[in-house]
């Protein structure tokens, strides 16, 4: 297979909305159908069907509080992690803080360095930010992921990886809908984005929506208004809506597979 070319998205507003759905890869085709008209496949994205692999290093706590945020069920919530795009990984890696209030998505990311990023993640020293060649914005996101790495104690716990199959409204651009396949995590404790495939373990996705038929992840993301043909593809397929993070299912297969995690490490975390 070629080797896919890093996926760069530009131009996020503030705050969004992020609807996501289960559904088997029957309608997931079906789906794309229906949004033809509406959407195309991502012009950002490699030239082979708009399909690109994902790979997120995400950070957590000593007694994963992060994690722990999503299944209480907290209002106001934040995942920090490295991304990087492409089967290699060998394009830029993005700092990446994504704060949820309630409903609303805020998403701030920044360009690292393709050598030396791993100094974002040493909690104790800040880094040299100043030989990055950084903008103000991009300066600001990270400074603060390095404050949140420090007053957190953040760091790596696992890496997730799938493939995503990503599409942009063709009036309205602020519209995503995506379609993410092959979710698998790699537990590790070092600042690396792994690639090796065979160090990764797959993810039911079935499983985390309730026990449906799926192996696909839709998500549609837009801006306050929800487009009313969207509003028809949901009534069309009786699509479910469902809460779903890829980090949350990830750490709690990995929780339970004793070979992937310190032996006792649930006692230690849940009591």
């Amino acid at each position: 297979m070629a080797r896919q070319q890093p996926y760069i998205a530009r131009h996020k507003p503030p705050g969004r909305y992020e609807f996501k759905y289960a559904i088997p890869e029957a309608l997931a085709r079906r789906v794309a159908r229906f949004i033809e008209p509406y959407c195309e496949i991502d012009p950002l994205a490699p030239r082979d069907g708009g399909t690109y692999t994902i790979t997120s290093l995400y950070l957590d706590t000593r007694t994963l509080a992060l994690h722990r945020s999503v299944l209480d069920l907290q209002p106001r919530r934040m995942k920090v992690r490295v991304r990087s795009y492409g089967t290699d990984c060998d394009g830029p890696a993005w700092a990446e803080i994504k704060r949820r209030d309630v409903d609303v998505i805020m998403k701030s990311r920044a360009r690292l360095p393709r050598d030396g990023w791993q100094a974002l993640l040493d909690r104790d020293a800040p880094p040299e930010l100043e030989n990055w060649g950084l903008g103000d914005k991009a300066l600001s996101v990270v400074r603060d992921f390095h404050e949140q790495v420090s007053a957190r104690d953040l760091s790596p716990v696992l890496a997730v990886r799938y493939e995503r199959e990503a599409w942009v409204g063709r009036l309205d651009r602020a519209v995503r809908v995506t379609f993410d396949r092959g979710l698998r995590y790699c537990p590790t404790r070092d600042a690396v984005l792994p690639t090796d495939e065979s160090a990764y373990r797959p993810t039911d996705v079935a499983e985390s929506f309730e026990g449906n038929a799926s192996h696909v992840v839709l998500e549609i993301k837009f801006d306050a208004r929800f487009p009313v043909w969207l509003t028809d593809m949901v009534r069309t397929f009786d699509l479910i809506r469902g809460s779903f993070t890829k980090y949350t299912t990830s750490v709690e297969l990995m929780l339970d597979d004793a070979s992937a995690w310190r032996p006792g490490v649930r006692a230690a975390l849940w009591g």
